[in-house]
């Protein structure tokens, strides 16, 4: 997604275009036994996790199912933050 300029905007009218096919051990909280889960339920794009029912990858994956659900449909209600908003490291 570096192409042509290093930058990629990805946004409600385009993210199923850019986003869908790529594959889904692209997603954040998708490591390797999440897409060997996935993968033995022929599940391998960020686009296939959009399509299944929250409830289904909920069968198999708990509570994070749902979430790489609503984060393949580009919903995710998580306030944008800063880098350094937050407490202070201790």
């Amino acid at each position: 997604m570096k192409k042509p300029d290093a930058v990629t905007v990805i946004n409600a009218e385009n993210y199923q275009y850019k986003v869908w096919p790529l594959p889904a051990s692209e997603m954040l909280f998708v490591g390797r036994a999440t897409t060997k889960a996935l993968r033995e339920r022929g599940i391998f794009t960020i686009g296939d996790i959009a399509a299944r029912e929250p409830e289904y990858l909920a069968s198999f994956l708990g509570k994070n199912g749902m979430m790489l659900h609503n984060f393949a449909n580009g919903m995710d209600i998580s306030p944008v933050e800063r880098h350094q908003q937050g407490p202070d490291a201790k």
